[in-house]
Formats: C-alpha cells, structure tokens, sequence
C-alpha cells in the first residue's frame, strides 16, 4: 500500500491500523462480500470483523464464497448507492458469527 493512502487513512479512520494485525491474504471478507464501490469505512469493517473471529472454519468460507465470486461476475461489480444499506446489513450478519 502506498504510505500516502495509508497516512491520510490513519489519520481519518482511527481504527484503521488494526486491519494489519494479519498479513494479507489472497482474498478476504471484503472481497467476497463487498463490491469495488464499497467504502473504505465498510470495507475496513469487514477486515476489523475478521481479525476479531479469525478460525479456520471462517477461513473455509470465504474460501468457498470467492469461488462463487469469480463465477459470478456480477458480484464484482460496483452497486448503486440503494445497495451499500444491503452491504451494512452484511457486516452485522457476519459480526454476529
């Protein structure tokens, strides 16, 4: 990442920095639940969620879950404004497991 993005996200997300508690991976939560549309605040949700509840079996699923993406092309496109709401309720599913 660039240490440019990566200042000015510190700076306006406090909670940014924890997403480096695990090294990247080849996919994650937020990829296979978010869309390129997603904000960063969500997209940084989604990271937080899994550093939270880190488990082979959560590993597992997104594991299954970016194969549906990458035959799905559709999910990897962008969404309209109507569905980031949809995206939010995502996050507390996926917090509550």
């Amino acid at each position: 990442m660039k240490e440019t993005f990566y200042k000015k996200f510190k700076k306006d997300i406090p909670e940014y920095e924890h997403r480096f508690a695990v090294k990247p991976g080849i996919t994650g939560v937020a990829q296979v639940l978010a869309n390129y549309t997603t904000t960063v605040e969500d997209k940084l949700r989604f990271d937080l969620m899994y550093v939270r509840n880190l488990s082979l079996m959560l590993d597992i699923k997104i594991l299954f879950q970016t194969l549906r993406v990458v035959l799905q092309r559709e999910q990897a496109k962008g969404v309209a404004d109507a569905e980031i709401e949809e995206t939010q309720k995502k996050i507390k599913v996926m917090e509550q497991h």
